[in-house]
């Protein structure tokens, strides 16, 4: 999800509070600018390679997420299908019968499951699940996370569509997948003009028309500066149709991706982002957001292995200030002890100097 973040630091805020409001008025008589069309629900990306941070899930696991996600209030999960009807269960890869027990936990739960993929030669994979399945068990649709793949020099060159081609990739997953929908996850810069079919648009609007849906990836942790950098977006979609989620990050990539901590809910901790993602809401609309990702400190309940979930800004300045007071206090008694045994010293060294004064 970081790669075009990494060369992307100087964030660009395309559009202007005014900008934002003018999109507002100009689609709401055809669509309520909210980021759920049709109500969909907020979602949950699951990569389950423990190499990338993921979780293997089995049976148990799956009953665990499907707990977690109904608690939450998520109903779609975005679901690292890598390997699937493999017998090699290295890697996070999974067979089809233990993927068969899985999704039907996930449906049992009223939960929606999208194959999720990093690229589209996968796509036939899902396909041929899906027709071999019971019906419980089976993707609802594919979402695309598409990166750093787009043809030049070198992908920190290349970390946005803007050609033809580029676009054309989206319209060969849709083709390839048939009656299943394709989803894509788009990052909020994609804008770069792109001529396809015979129209001249930004690489967003080329690609919400392509597909079923968007989610857009943000790594932002204020309220103001994710409308800010997704109402273009939103708007387009919901213009379209189209569901869409805004994808905000809660992992730690300050140390393991080498981002700014506005890049991530981590260290303000899940109260702060609840209230943060709610002033969004109300600013926004009813927007569906998409959390990445489960287990990479979303969802964590071990507080042996994380207490991220534990986490908010109100304990942070309680330990702060208790650390504080500890050191002063510390340093106090420290000082103190100091300050007595030189005077100690000083009374001991008089004594000896009237004792050695001649009569």
């Amino acid at each position: 999800m970081f790669a075009w973040l990494r060369q992307f630091q100087k964030t660009r805020r395309r559009q202007s509070p005014d900008r934002c409001a003018y999109l507002t008025e100009q689609f709401e008589p055809r669509v309520m600018l909210s980021g759920v069309p049709g109500e969909v629900g907020d979602a949950i990306y699951v990569w389950r390679s423990p190499k990338h941070g993921g979780t293997p899930i089995d049976s148990a696991a799956a009953e665990e997420l499907a707990q977690f996600a109904v608690e939450q209030g998520i109903e779609r999960i975005f679901y690292d299908d890598f390997g699937n009807g493999s017998t090699d269960q290295a890697a996070g890869r999974q067979s089809s019968r233990t993927l068969q027990s899985v999704l039907s936990v996930f449906t049992a739960n009223g939960l929606d499951v999208e194959a999720l993929y990093t690229d589209a030669w996968r796509i036939q994979s899902v396909v041929n699940y899906n027709r071999s399945a019971p019906t419980d068990a089976r993707f609802c649709g594919i979402r695309i996370n598409f990166e750093n793949e787009f043809e030049g020099n070198s992908p920190e060159q290349r970390a946005e569509p803007t050609t033809a081609a580029d676009i054309a990739f989206y319209a060969d997953a849709v083709e390839q997948a048939r009656r299943l929908p394709v989803f894509a996850s788009i990052s909020f810069h994609w804008d770069h003009p792109i001529e396809y079919a015979g129209i001249t648009k930004p690489a967003y609007q080329h690609i919400i028309d392509t597909v079923a849906g968007v989610d857009i990836q943000t790594a932002q942790d204020s309220a103001a500066v994710l409308r800010k950098l997704t109402c273009e977006e939103v708007a387009y979609a919901n213009a379209a149709g189209k569901p869409c989620h805004v994808t905000i990050e809660t992992s730690d990539v300050i140390h393991s991706a080498g981002l700014n901590e506005w890049n991530t809910f981590y260290d303000e901790g899940e109260n702060v982002m609840q209230t943060t993602l709610s002033e969004f809401s109300s600013e926004q609309g009813n927007v569906a957001v998409a959390y990445h990702f489960y287990k990479g400190s979303f969802g964590i309940t071990d507080i042996a292995s994380s207490g991220w979930s534990r986490y908010d800004s109100t304990d942070a300045e309680i330990k702060h200030v208790l650390l504080t007071v500890t050191a002063y206090v510390i340093l106090s008694s420290v000082g103190s002890r100091i300050l007595s045994n030189r005077r100690d010293s000083d009374r001991r060294i008089q004594q000896l100097a009237m004792q050695r004064m001649p009569c």
